[in-house]
């Protein structure tokens, strides 16, 4: 019924579509958790989403034509499906020999992000539209989660074989988007000052704190707030003592719920600091130097092309992925897939900046951007504790996107590549006057 009705509201507007992608796995969660059904047949969930986002994109292609939209598609998009592509060429010469098969097994969320979720977004709305819907969407799904599902020590109580099994969930993809809410909450931004907007920004932000700790997960819950610390100054105009005062406030204020919600939701000896040190030397700093070693072993030729994809996992690695990417993707494709990722880096950072310097003006296109940011921010600070390039998509979807934005905007103010306008900007929401 929820991706029915979403799926129904990208008829008209496409971008809605997003949210189906944003919320997957945390829905999926949700209906595991209420009927045996949907434990027994998980990937359903992810068909029923994969064919909302294609329909959206079939939409667009309508609209605007396969020419248009292939054209509009950014340079990061690209650095990304060729890094992509090298990982696929590598598990040819994979030290894993099950390479191939876990390609394959996350080569469809590969295709939903870096392919399906950009064409959706032709122009600004479509971005607004989307994370409007995500946060709507999330917001009641992180609602249905805290009163309708049991929980055990860190996930939900799932249905298995007709009968009510243990934590089975996943608590990162809840405390994941949970993360989203947060950010969305408190950085998106109306034309208008709105009291009773105010309100519900601060009631959906402790919402998503507080189920971002009962999930244990540290890493989403300091990620989003380090998330909100950088970006908030963009969502909010730093000008004057107002100005400074109201983003010192939103800092304060966000400090003090996150505190409460971690005294009141945590188990404390998972939050001390002593033992987060542990975990993250111990399952990150320490595996991700083992497969470097590894690979510096392994001579010229690996130096070059990497051990393959999903190398780590090899026992004579270390049989599991190092939960950082950077690391990963320099172990496992070499200088040069390295090179791509750091390619994928270079022009997110451009076409932010290019960004910035038109939306700047706008309260709500600021609001917008700040949003997208805190995202990417977020998503990058996740892909060093828990990433690996299989398993991170959301970060490559979130990068093209913002590419994507960047094509789109810079085409309707008629900009050229070199910042120069060619006649007088407007920030439009529009679409594009395209004959189909």
């Amino acid at each position: 019924m929820i991706l029915g009705g979403l799926a129904a509201v990208s008829t008209f507007r496409p971008g809605v579509a997003l949210a189906a992608l944003f919320c997957n796995f945390a829905l999926e969660q949700w209906v595991t958790s209420q009927d045996v059904f949907f434990a027994q047949h998980k990937a359903l969930t992810n068909y029923l989403t994969a064919s909302v986002v294609a329909y959206a994109v079939v939409i667009q292609l309508l609209r605007f034509g396969a020419s248009w939209t292939i054209k509009q598609y950014s340079g990061a998009g690209w650095a990304t499906l060729s890094l992509f592509a090298f990982a696929l060429m590598s598990t040819y010469w994979s030290v894993y020999a099950e390479s191939k098969d876990a390609f394959l097994l996350a080569l469809p969320y590969i295709i939903g992000y870096t392919v399906l979720c950009p064409l959706v977004v032709t122009k600004a709305k479509d971005l607004q539209d989307g994370l409007v819907a995500t946060l709507v969407l999330g917001s009641i799904l992180l609602f249905l989660l805290l009163t309708t599902t049991s929980w055990g020590y860190r996930g939900i109580i799932i249905h298995t074989h007709g009968f009510r099994g243990q934590a089975g969930g996943n608590p990162l993809a809840i405390g994941s988007m949970a993360g989203y809410v947060i950010l969305m909450a408190a950085l998106l931004n109306t034309r208008r000052s709105n009291f009773l907007w105010n309100i519900v920004r601060w009631a959906l932000v402790l919402l998503g704190l507080v189920l971002c700790v009962m999930t244990q997960s540290r890493g989403q819950v300091f990620g989003a707030l380090i998330a909100f610390v950088c970006t908030v100054g963009i969502s909010r105009k730093v000008k004057g003592a107002k100005g400074i005062g109201g983003v010192v406030a939103a800092i304060v204020v966000t400090g003090i719920l996150a505190a409460w919600a971690i005294n009141e939701y945590a188990h404390k000896d998972r939050w001390e600091m002593g033992e987060m040190q542990a975990a993250m030397e111990g399952g990150r700093v320490n595996k991700t130097l083992d497969v470097l070693a590894y690979w510096a072993d392994a001579g010229p030729m690996r130096w070059m092309f990497g051990i393959g994809s999903s190398g780590s996992f090899s026992s004579d690695v270390i049989g599991f992925y190092p939960h950082n990417l950077p690391g990963e993707v320099l172990a496992e494709e070499g200088l040069i897939g390295f090179g791509m990722y750091a390619i994928v880096l270079v022009l997110l950072v451009r076409a932010l900046r290019q960004l910035w310097g038109v939306v700047r003006p706008y309260d709500d296109a600021r609001g917008l951007f700040a949003v997208l940011c805190a995202l990417l921010v977020y998503e990058f600070i996740l892909s060093n504790k828990q990433g690996s390039l299989l398993g991170n998509q959301e970060f490559f979807g979130m990068t093209i996107i913002a590419g994507q934005l960047n094509v789109a905007v810079r085409r309707q103010l008629n900009i050229s590549a070199s910042g120069a306008k060619r006649k007088p900007p407007r920030l439009a929401t529009q679409r594009p006057q395209v004959t189909v």
